[in-house]
């Protein structure tokens, strides 16, 4: 009797045991979700997956989007910001200097 395909690659060196195991291990799991029905659950689990991950990057490409405009904006009017914040202050600790004095 001749030898099985994956022995023959094995023995002209196009796999090694490693890759063969992998192949075996594959073709056991998907005859099995075969046999138990799985199969396209399996299949349609994998689908949503992918889908809610491509979403979810999608998601937070535009959350990541809107949260650079806002930090532009802010640097963009930070400066304006800064000195209208002061000139209170130093109003205010003017008008406590005269009323103090």
């Amino acid at each position: 009797m001749g030898k099985s395909l994956q022995d023959q690659l094995l023995g002209l060196g196009l796999t090694d045991n490693k890759k063969q195991k992998k192949n075996e291990k594959e073709k056991k799991r998907q005859e099995h979700l075969k046999r138990t029905g799985q199969e396209n659950n399996a299949d349609e689990s994998r689908e949503k997956a992918e889908q809610a991950r491509k979403e979810k990057a999608a998601r937070d490409k535009e959350l990541n989007k809107q949260r650079d405009e806002e930090a532009q904006k802010k640097s963009h009017q930070g400066s304006g910001a800064a000195t209208r914040r002061q000139q209170p202050d130093q109003r205010c600790t003017r008008r406590h200097q005269v009323s103090v004095c």
